[in-house]
């Protein structure tokens, strides 16, 4: 995994570069479209993350995904296939095999670029550092679409769903998150948002996290409920594994900064921050959580709240070490790129040049 190492470095080194060029960092977006350059090297960006993700013939559960793809009839294409289980992604596999292509790589290469649509471009919009927005997606957030392809359509369906509750686009932001949960239905729990929403660390944060500890004494419950509208637990054991502790203190960083500096980060009024805080607050009680069951599950529910990471770090870290290269920050970044290696190669289980993706050609792919 040594080239996806090299990888990451050239794109975040042309984050950084399109970000020095922007005439307003915190609104990216506009300021790429004003630059001829930067629309080169934006385009450059989407496209490699797209090709890298989408040409990749193995990793986690795509084997998974592929076999499914094979095995999906398309004798029965309709919208009514919306009603059934995870309905929504079965009537986007089923519209790829049936009018693009049956070879299930097409599945993968598809998604990857429209999960590379969803993800980047907001972050673009949104995001304070591009750069630095950019590292934390391709350390944190990038493996994970590769690995799960339905909640990572969710998640990134589900960002510009919050953004238009945030701006009181009611409407938008619920036919947002339907379509989100037709994907993955376990997106439901962002329905938590209101909550989450006025202050940092306020009364209703605090009634969540009772809420939560309480749902997690009667976790098994929890879980026989969800399954009504998703995957089945309850017959799954859930004190098999245990989630590795280095990722509970990564994943409470980002809590201890917003506790220290709540009063800042209130007073900016920056809602997208506030809100993405405190569900930064959920997530980690879910991986806290995985140190007592089978962290599989908390972690995927984990991923839900952690959907605004790399835009909430990089402002929430500009508000606590305000200072161009502060060493706290460089510091805490740090910490994250050692958390990224150690997972990779599962603690050094595999050797940093085993190539887990074992990409194809651009060629093959088309068979040409």
């Amino acid at each position: 995994m040594i080239y996806f190492l090299v990888f990451i470095f050239i794109c975040v080194f042309l984050s950084f570069l399109i970000e020095k060029r922007s005439y307003a960092v915190e609104r990216l977006g506009g300021s790429i479209k004003k630059d001829g350059i930067s629309i080169l090297i934006y385009a450059v960006i989407i496209i490699s993350l797209a090709l890298f993700s989408g040409l990749r013939s193995k990793y986690n559960d795509t084997g998974t995904y592929k076999l499914g793809f094979q095995m999906l009839s398309t004798e029965d294409v309709s919208f009514f296939n919306l009603f059934e289980g995870y309905g929504g992604f079965n009537l986007y596999q089923k519209i790829i095999k049936k009018y693009i292509s049956a070879d299930p790589q097409m599945l993968i290469f598809i998604t990857a670029i429209f999960i590379t649509l969803l993800y980047v471009p907001f972050m673009a919009k949104y995001s304070y550092s591009f750069g630095e927005s950019m590292m934390l997606f391709m350390i944190t957030n990038f493996l994970f679409t590769m690995a799960g392809l339905k909640q990572a359509i969710a998640i990134g369906i589900s960002l510009y769903a919050i953004v238009a509750y945030l701006e009181k686009k009611y409407f938008k932001a619920i036919f947002l998150l339907l379509i989100a949960f037709l994907f993955h239905p376990y997106i439901i729990c962002l329905l938590s948002i209101p909550l989450l929403k006025n202050k940092l660390w306020d009364k209703k944060t605090i009634l969540l996290i009772i809420t939560f500890f309480i749902l997690f004494l009667n976790f098994e419950v929890v879980f026989s409920l969800l399954s009504f509208i998703g995957k089945d637990y309850s017959n799954e054991n859930f004190f098999d594994y245990t989630i590795n502790p280095f990722r509970v203190i990564v994943g409470s960083l980002p809590i201890l900064i917003s506790f220290k500096y709540r009063k800042k980060i209130n007073e900016s009024g920056d809602k997208l921050l506030i809100l993405g805080s405190n569900m930064q607050i959920i997530s980690a009680l879910f991986l806290f959580t995985g140190l007592f069951v089978n962290p599989i599950y908390p972690g995927r529910m984990a991923s839900y709240f952690s959907a605004l990471y790399f835009i909430v770090v990089p402002k929430m870290l500009n508000i606590a070490f305000p200072e161009k290269n502060n060493a706290l920050k460089i510091g805490y970044y740090m910490v994250f790129i050692l958390f990224f290696l150690l997972d990779l190669t599962k603690l050094g289980s595999i050797s940093i040049f085993y190539d887990q993706l074992a990409h194809i050609s651009f060629f093959e792919l088309f068979g040409w």
